[in-house]
């Protein structure tokens, strides 16, 4: 048992079978990273004026925490992915609504259509490469 453990149990087996788990841990950080964003927009959120504007915030703001915290508490676990891939994905659907009552309300918005449009291919660029990287790795899983 002299032996150093590194690394947790699903990327030693990984690893062990021949996959990379390099993606799988820069993962971590960036969901730590979703996690405090959102909370920080949540504190944030009580400067704005009281209203359903901010109060459907606050709600948004906490679902996507809560995702995020799910996302990195079980980081390991087929749950966690699909908590990852939820919040990408609402993160996206988002956005959209916000330019969406922004439009509807008359608020002038310069480059909607590019922002728009780079979002949605950002966030297509990030979530197609990392499900096919675990598809090949769903098996390692809890």
């Amino acid at each position: 048992m002299d032996k150093k453990k590194t690394g947790s149990e699903t990327v030693q087996k990984a690893e062990k079978a021949g996959f990379s788990m390099t993606y799988h841990q820069v993962l971590l950080v960036v969901e730590l990273f979703f996690c405090m964003r959102n909370a920080l927009n949540l504190i944030t959120s009580f400067m704005n004026p009281a209203g359903t504007d901010r109060t459907v915030d606050q709600i948004f703001y906490v679902v996507m925490f809560v995702l995020a915290l799910i996302s990195v508490i079980w980081h390991d676990r087929k749950a966690g992915v699909i908590s990852l891939h939820v919040f990408i994905v609402l993160e996206l659907a988002w956005t959209c609504f916000i330019y969406m009552v922004a439009g509807y309300r008359g608020l002038d918005v310069p480059d909607l259509n590019e922002k728009m449009f780079s979002w949605t291919l950002g966030s297509m660029a990030w979530f197609v490469p990392t499900f096919l990287y675990y598809r090949k790795r769903w098996r390692f899983l809890k």
